[in-house]
């Protein structure tokens, strides 16, 4: 079993495994990207502020933006075992985990249930709910399993930026393709934000 950790992004329901979590990848269709553009608005939006109704609009209520956060992060996954973001993790973070491979720290994966990454000699040991020892499950993986589940979504990620950068760029031109790089400097994708 490969250790996989998913790229993903907190959003509306729907019916299937990982609900709320939509994943971020190069194989997403329109609706998904746009799905995706809605709930970064969403997410920073003041609270009497409606959303707007053109992908233009959105577009440029985001480039306005300084700063967006968005919830979601790494989904972890191996085998049946698996771990999601929890309350108050956020895409932005998710290259938190090279700290784990560092040894530098651990990642910040969020509260109630509170997963988490416990540094072993050999590896680490990892939590579903480390706040909760009657419902906590514990899986070891070692540092290279690690770096290369890391690899893949560093690959995933980027697939995910060269599909939102094309579809932008083709519905909203210069102004799209402003949109696409920012998105990459806010969740610190790409080899510029290592």
């Amino acid at each position: 079993m490969i250790l996989q950790l998913c790229p993903c992004y907190e959003g509306e329901s729907y019916p299937g495994r990982h609900t709320p979590f939509h994943f971020l990848d190069g194989s997403m269709p329109p609706e998904a990207l746009s799905a995706f553009l809605i709930a970064l608005f969403d997410y920073g939006k003041e609270h009497d502020e409606e959303t707007p109704a053109t992908l233009p609009a959105i577009t440029a209520g985001l480039l306005a933006r300084e700063e967006q956060i968005l919830p979601g992060g790494l989904i972890l996954l191996k085998g049946d075992y698996m771990i999601e973001p929890s309350c108050c993790c956020g895409l932005e973070s998710w290259r938190e985990w090279y700290w784990a491979l560092e040894g530098e720290g651990t990642p910040w994966l969020g509260h109630d249930p509170s997963p988490g990454v416990e540094p072993l000699p050999s590896g680490l040991l990892l939590h579903t709910d480390m706040d909760n020892e009657a419902e906590d499950e514990t899986l070891p993986i070692t540092y290279d399993e690690l770096a290369a589940a890391l690899e893949r979504a560093e690959e995933t990620f980027s697939e995910f930026a060269l599909r939102l950068d094309a579809w932008l760029t083709e519905v909203s031109g210069a102004e799209g393709q402003a949109l696409a790089v920012k998105i990459c400097d806010w969740f610190r994708i790409g080899p510029d934000h290592a």
